[in-house]
């Protein structure tokens, strides 16, 4: 049975994330494929996250944790990976409630403050 979840890096995925109405567009630092691979990194913090019987898990290092496992199934070494995990700095990073998934939708509704050349 297909998902009903949209696809990451299609118009209503952007939606589902509350982007429909800004003046959001992908950076072309970020391909879809990329965007991709973050938001299954994110979702997979956040179970892990879910999981955890800490008081006060740090969701930096449950991404670095996904990081680490999911960037070898798409063929990236993390070791030589600067370009995503910059991204994931920057939802770990993000004060305030909501999941990591809300977080994502957040950093990616605002341009990066500190652009690579």
């Amino acid at each position: 049975m297909p998902s009903s979840s949209p696809r990451p890096g299609s118009a209503s995925y952007y939606g589902k994330l509350g982007l429909e109405n800004s003046s959001y567009t992908p950076e072309a630092y970020y391909t879809n494929e990329e965007i991709s691979v973050v938001h299954e990194i994110v979702v997979a913090a956040q179970a892990c996250l879910d999981n955890r019987y800490e008081a006060d898990p740090v969701p930096t290092s449950a991404l670095f944790q996904a990081y680490d496992a999911i960037l070898p199934v798409h063929g990236i070494d993390p070791e030589d990976d600067q370009h995503i995990s910059r991204l994931l700095f920057r939802i770990g990073g993000e004060r305030g409630e909501g999941t990591l998934l809300d977080k994502l939708g957040s950093v990616l509704s605002r341009p990066d403050p500190d652009p690579p050349d």
